[in-house]
């Protein structure tokens, strides 16, 4: 399929791949922000967390409490505030004995307190499915809630990878533009985050794939004889104002 000239990144890199070089790149860089950055220092990540277990348990839609949106959780969930005085404080550290606490932290599954998370307790489960994944077999381990968080992370980060791995290899041109969008440093901050944009953006790419396909396909190939591909309707669910497959993307 001849490339377009628009979407053509010059340069002599012709032993490199782009899929490779996002691959390599991007799971190094995303494991590092994994480990090294502290819990909750991604926008709402620590809403996004409560939504996930949530999810985790098999519930789908939150409930209403004393004028709050959010569901009964476990208490040990809430004590991992403790990191929460770190964003925007250039003189707080996230230092070893604040990890030792945390560690100690069991999960205590039925201990529970309602736990208020009204900014991200209407937002699409599908985005939540790989961290609510191993969220849910960590629990059924009594894994430590620190744990859960950096569990998650990783599921995140995975997902993230594969997606764009893939809008790269169906990509038909712009293969390196996608990747060097995909490596910027918010889009890998977030993909390394318990934040539902990890597979949000990864759809995005995906779909966007798909698009570049059927625009630039051959004449007698074109879009007219084709559906929308999956990844379409799977971003348009995974979007925060969309619950249902093949719904409008509008407000994302």
């Amino acid at each position: 399929m001849k490339q377009h000239r628009l979407l053509r990144i010059p340069g002599s890199l012709p032993a490199l791949q782009p899929c490779r070089v996002f691959l390599l790149l991007g799971l190094l860089s995303g494991l590092l922000l994994v480990l090294l950055t502290p819990p909750f220092q991604a926008p709402d990540e620590y809403s996004h967390f409560y939504r996930a277990y949530h999810i985790s348990e098999g519930h789908l839609t939150a409930r209403l409490f004393d004028h709050r949106v959010g569901a009964e959780l476990p208490k040990s969930l809430k004590k991992l505030l403790m990191f929460n005085h770190l964003p925007f404080n250039t003189e707080a550290r996230a230092d070893a004995q604040l990890f030792r606490q945390a560690l100690e932290i069991p999960l205590l599954k039925d201990d529970r307190t309602f736990v208020d998370f009204n900014n991200t307790a209407l937002m699409s489960p599908l985005p939540y499915l790989p961290e609510a994944t191993v969220i849910a077999i960590g629990r059924l381990a009594h894994t430590r809630p620190i744990l859960l968080v950096y569990a998650g992370r990783l599921a995140n980060l995975l997902t993230w990878v594969l997606l764009v791995f893939l809008a790269i290899r169906a990509a038909p041109a712009g293969k390196w533009l996608i990747a060097v969008l995909a490596l910027m440093p918010m889009s890998i901050f977030l993909a390394a985050s318990l934040s539902y944009d990890a597979c949000t953006i990864g759809l995005a790419y995906l779909t966007t794939a798909f698009l570049l396909r059927i625009m630039l396909a051959p004449r007698g190939e074109g879009a007219g004889g084709m559906r929308s591909p999956p990844a379409c309707w799977g971003w348009g669910w995974a979007c925060p104002n969309s619950p249902m497959p093949g719904s409008s993307c509008s407000g994302c």
